[in-house]
């Protein structure tokens, strides 16, 4: 789904990952998939994909998880359980906003309506998470917003599940887009007002989940057309 949507960038190579947690297992709730180092996001099938405890230790599949994406993600499964997914990327147009001074998201765009409320921002970058505390000191950050803003960095989307992980992302992005663009003009990009944004946020939240799933179902079909193996 990343490199069909022209996030060629993202890959185990300190670029990206993305996680699930396994809930469903009671004698396994310290279990996470994510994506093996080493493979760029085009190249993975389901079948690569790993599932790793909070340990470190790759209880299923080949290979070994890249360092930040293990040491970020484990400690957000575990201390931000109701982020059941959680897809960090560095993508364009939010990473670009992210190094920016102040809030990196303005609320002036329709679409960065389904945003508003539910946004932090972590503004202590302190290099690469090559330790736990790292990890934990980015899932503080997240307290109860959905997606962060890492300053210098990226962002981290966090969700109930895929469908939902999946649409904030790709969303995301696009309104950052949009905001670039009205910051090139050089002209001042007008804020829409707190009472207006937070009734728009509500009609847009309400059907979230059905229409997250129906565009994650769409992406499915085109990829069983253009890149069926994507399933192996």
């Amino acid at each position: 789904m990343l490199p069909a949507s022209g996030w060629r960038q993202g890959s185990a190579w300190r670029k990206g990952s993305v996680t699930i947690s396994r809930p469903s297992f009671p004698a396994m709730t310290d279990l996470f998939i994510v994506n093996p180092y080493g493979y760029a996001f085009a190249e993975l099938t389901a079948s690569m994909l790993l599932i790793c405890d909070f340990h470190g230790n790759v209880v299923s599949g080949s290979g070994q998880p890249e360092a930040t994406a293990f040491y970020i993600h484990a400690r957000i499964h575990k201390n931000v359980p109701r982020a059941k997914a959680a897809f960090h990327t560095h993508m364009p147009y939010a990473t670009a906003l992210s190094m920016t001074e102040g809030d990196p998201l303005i609320f002036a765009g329709q679409t960065a309506l389904k945003f508003y409320g539910r946004t932090a921002v972590d503004r202590n970058y302190n290099g690469l998470a090559l330790d736990a505390r790292e990890g934990d000191r980015i899932a503080t950050a997240i307290g109860d917003a959905d997606i962060v803003f890492m300053k210098h960095h990226g962002v981290m989307v966090c969700a109930p599940n895929i469908d939902e992980a999946w649409d904030d992302l790709y969303y995301l992005e696009r309104a950052c887009e949009v905001q670039t663009l009205a910051l090139s003009t050089g002209r001042e990009v007008l804020a829409v007002a707190p009472e207006i944004a937070e009734a728009a946020y509500r009609q847009m939240r309400e059907g979230d989940p059905e229409s997250a799933r129906l565009h994650l179902e769409s992406v499915k079909r085109a990829l069983d057309r253009s890149e069926p193996e994507y399933k192996r």
